[in-house]
């Protein structure tokens, strides 16, 4: 069983999804000398999810998606920081490049 046949809030097709998505976000990241983070709401196939993105010490960036749930009221969305996918960071994706 892979890690998204366990997890409920996301199928593998939107992972592959994300990802892409994830890429362009990338391309637009803006790496500080103190660090830097960013969060991006995205649709896929009607669900919402965020992905994060930001630079570690080393100077890395990793981009992760997590789930996004809309509220009681049904006018807004929150993220469920509590679970969460690592997508990639940008050696990863330079490298398959």
């Amino acid at each position: 069983m892979t890690k998204a046949e366990m997890i409920e809030w996301i199928t593998e097709s939107q992972i592959s999804l994300a990802k892409q998505k994830a890429k362009e976000i990338l391309k637009n990241f803006c790496p500080a000398t103190d660090g830097e983070q960013s969060w991006t709401e995205i649709q896929i196939e009607g669900k919402f999810f965020d992905i994060e993105c930001y630079q570690e010490e080393d100077n890395d960036v990793v981009c992760s998606v997590y789930p996004v749930y809309t509220t009681k009221c049904g006018r807004w969305r929150e993220t469920d920081s509590e679970n969460w996918i690592r997508l990639f960071t940008n050696r990863e994706t330079n490298d398959a490049n």
